[in-house]
């Protein structure tokens, strides 16, 4: 710890303040229980990347782009601004007790994505704000409405096209 810093070099609020002597070194805190579990908490570099490992195994990176990597090896080759390296599920629930449940999964064994609802509730795909198509729990698909009461209802006019430029419009 270095007195001499002020707050000019240090945010108001800081409670402590570690500094490497090297430059260009990497700088962590490691926390541990003694027996067999530890966490860490780092910069790498010149500190543009920021990471948290648990028991040496790193688990979130903020690389000098920005961009959050996260799983079992988060490095981002592909420079996307958020990148899931792991058994590959994305679940969010909202925060109240038996709210809603999404998530997508990717099964690389099964060569299947699975992208829904966890509750019974409803699914909607939705350009400029509006719901275009629902899925309902029942698995009925209303397209142009909210309700489906057929496997599948449309609301609007039914194109089917076969061939090059032959058109059937039916309106039913």
């Amino acid at each position: 710890f270095d007195p001499s810093l002020t707050s000019t070099t240090a945010r108001d609020n800081t409670v402590a303040r570690f500094l490497s002597n090297a430059s260009n070194a990497d700088c962590n805190i490691q926390l541990s229980n003694g027996v067999d579990h530890s966490a860490q908490i780092g910069i790498v570099g010149n500190g543009a990347e920021v990471y948290i490992a648990q028991d040496a195994q790193e688990r979130l990176r903020i690389d000098s782009n920005g961009d959050l990597n996260l799983g079992n090896n988060p490095t981002n080759q592909y420079g996307y601004k958020l990148n899931i390296q792991d058994s590959a599920i994305i679940y969010a629930q909202t925060a109240s007790s038996g709210g809603l449940e999404a998530k997508w999964h990717l099964d690389n064994s099964a060569q299947l994505m699975e992208f829904g609802t966890v509750t019974t509730d409803d699914l909607a795909l939705v350009t400029a704000n509006i719901p275009r198509l629902r899925i309902l729990s029942n698995g009925n698909i209303g397209i142009g409405t909210d309700t489906a009461p057929h496997k599948l209802s449309v609301k609007g006019t039914i194109s089917m096209i076969s061939g090059a430029s032959a058109t059937q419009i039916v309106n039913i």
